[in-house]
């Protein structure tokens, strides 16, 4: 999964396999609740919202399609009921 991550930032952010990707990891996270704490960690953190934004937003410009991954795998693990404090932005 990890080198499909990789190849999905190489994409274009409208590839229709970024859908796809996002709902595989999110499953992925969804079903092993270990991995969930590192997601919704900074939540805690004074500087929370600025060290998301940094960790979400780094190389956006050259790798657009990340972003689109990261905005998606959020939205399928809020509605599973996952709360993450932080919001990607989509602009």
């Amino acid at each position: 999964m990890i080198q499909r991550c990789r190849r999905a930032g190489d994409g274009e952010p409208d590839d229709p396999r970024i859908d796809a990707l996002a709902a595989a990891l999110a499953g992925h996270f969804l079903a092993d609740s270990s991995l969930l704490p590192v997601l919704t960690v900074l939540d805690d953190r004074d500087d929370g919202a600025i060290r998301y934004e940094l960790l979400t937003r780094h190389g956006v410009d050259k790798k657009p399609a990340w972003a689109r991954l990261t905005v998606l795998i959020e939205t399928h693990l809020r509605a599973a009921g996952i709360g993450i404090a932080y919001r990607t932005p989509t602009d």
